[in-house]
């Protein structure tokens, strides 16, 4: 059986205001070539599907489209799970269609009259076209902190980490117990979590939720594999060879510019994990980096060689000094055109005098957490209370992301 591990494909993302819609449609065109010439048997996407609550409808077409073309496929199984950007809701919507097409969404995790987690609709049996068992999957989408535990009054934020590791160890664990009676064959865990010991990206600050809480622990080690998603880069886990990150497909900021990109394929022979190849993906529009005074910048993008990709790269420029004319800003945009180069984002590094005053970043160039947490300082918050600001911010973005505060619902 072969299986290609992907996530965090964050389609709808918008490069600081550029549009991705090429750079996401020639990775799927390349995804559907590896499935493929590869001839897999199981498409795994460990969540963050979209790169927001709301995707744009461009894509969410390119979604549809992907899995309609899967169809006509050797690939027979698909199995999707929500990360921290998608909403359950846009997932789950068309699950029962879905499903007729062999895609499996599991958006969310669900509870029983009784507050019961209902295990079993994350179990996902994978079957040949002979009837046989052939793999069990426990897909484990993103379980957010109101779905893990109710916060009390007068816990201490460490009370309230300490429950949500809890709750996701408790959350794996029963469905060990639950694949434990299988036959000998591949028992595979899909999350959307960070692992405390796992590389980060340099630029993002992921520390939302629960993702920063997560020993290597609180996965059982009756799983023969673990594919997770939410981190961008591919790695192991804790030098386990079983535990992988796939990591995104595409740069999500320019600090992943160097970072080579590729999706995983495992083979298995019976129950055994025989190989994990990374299969490389093409760079579908470079991103660089300059970085000195105007002079200096001018001299490295005359000195790269003309992009030569279909798309133009895209450039961050940090300029070491405290004004930018207009006029010289212009002379910047036009030498890189030449290159085939647009230069997305031009920051001016803080000068040591005083009396001038930094240039701040444009709010194009912010996320609403980044104007949240600045919002959070001027009014000097503590560090504790801005942990729980945040927290809660986070929440009340998915409720309205998700349309819990429509004019309907209120009503």
């Amino acid at each position: 059986m072969k299986i290609l591990h992907t996530s965090d494909w964050h389609l709808g993302q918008r490069f600081i205001q550029a549009d991705r819609q090429a750079e996401q449609q020639k990775f799927l065109d390349e995804l559907r070539h590896i499935i493929i010439q590869h001839s897999v048997d199981v498409l795994l996407i460990a969540g963050d599907v979209f790169d927001t609550s709301s995707p744009p409808n461009h894509a969410l077409r390119q979604y549809y489209c992907f899995l309609s073309q899967l169809h006509h496929s050797p690939c027979p199984h698909v199995i999707i799970i929500g990360g921290n950007h998608d909403s359950p809701a846009t997932l789950n919507a068309p699950k029962s269609v879905l499903a007729r097409l062999n895609v499996h969404v599991v958006g969310c995790s669900q509870y029983d009259n009784h507050g019961q987690w209902q295990i079993d609709k994350e179990i996902i049996e994978l079957k040949g076209v002979d009837g046989q068992l052939q793999a069990v999957v426990a897909a484990v989408p993103f379980l957010r902190d109101r779905d893990l535990k109710y916060s009390k009054s007068g816990e201490t934020e460490s009370q309230r980490q300490a429950a949500i590791r809890q709750g996701i160890q408790e959350h794996y664990q029963q469905l060990a117990e639950r694949l434990s009676d299988y036959p000998s064959v591949p028992l595979i865990a899909m999350g959307h979590l960070f692992i405390a010991s796992s590389l980060v990206e340099s630029e993002k600050d992921i520390h939302l939720g629960n993702l920063g809480q997560v020993s290597v622990a609180c996965l059982p080690p009756l799983f023969d594999y673990v594919a997770l998603g939410h981190l961008h880069r591919n790695q192991k886990v804790d030098g386990q060879n079983h535990i992988r990150y796939c990591g995104a497909p595409l740069p999500l900021s320019f600090g992943e510019a160097n970072q080579k990109k590729s999706v995983l394929l495992l083979e298995f022979m019976g129950k055994k994990l025989q190989s994990i190849t990374p299969l490389p993906l093409q760079c579908y529009r470079p991103l660089l980096r300059f970085d000195g005074d105007i002079d200096c910048v001018q001299q490295q993008i005359a000195q790269t060689p003309p992009i030569t990709s279909d798309l133009p790269a895209w450039a961050e420029v940090l300029l070491h000094c405290d004004t930018l004319s207009s006029q010289l800003k212009t002379q910047l945009d036009n030498l890189a055109k030449e290159r085939n180069i647009e230069i997305l984002k031009t920051q001016l590094q803080r000068s040591q005098n005083p009396s001038v005053r930094p240039m701040s970043a444009t709010l194009a160039e912010l996320s609403p957490m980044a104007v949240f947490e600045q919002r959070c300082q001027q009014a000097a918050k503590t560090e504790a209370e801005m942990i729980q600001l945040k927290q809660t911010f986070i929440e009340l973005q998915t409720l309205v992301d998700e349309g819990a505060f429509s004019e309907e619902k209120i009503s």
